[in-house]
């Protein structure tokens, strides 16, 4: 889930980003050498299920990213993912560009 390559840091989501993953990924980014890191690579394309829990982690991990003037992108994001980010208003703060899904997009 979380790997170094060269000065970048790999995070991969799992398929099932809920609350039954959220502690593992808390313990995985916060154990993370983010001083020693150029920027941080985030895939969430095999994301097929998300939850509050894990948006929650995202949101302050990248913040730190942030603070810390760490760059980070999306190496790819799922179409679920994509949509419970614009779903939820979050698509500006985790820099996902796309507009809003079809209300009757089954989620």
């Amino acid at each position: 889930m979380v790997q170094n390559v060269d000065r970048n840091l790999r995070v991969t989501l799992p398929d099932r980003a809920d609350v039954s993953s959220a502690q593992a990924m808390h313990e995985l980014l916060l154990h993370a050498q983010i001083s020693a890191i150029d920027a941080v690579e985030l895939d969430a394309s095999n994301v097929a299920k998300l939850d509050v829990a894990v948006l929650q982690l995202l949101l302050a991990w990248l913040a730190v990213l942030d603070s810390q003037h760490i760059p980070w992108y999306w190496r790819g994001t799922s179409e679920t993912f994509q949509q419970i980010v614009v779903l939820t208003g979050l698509a500006e703060i985790l820099r996902i560009d796309r507009e809003r899904p079809d209300e009757n997009t089954d989620l």
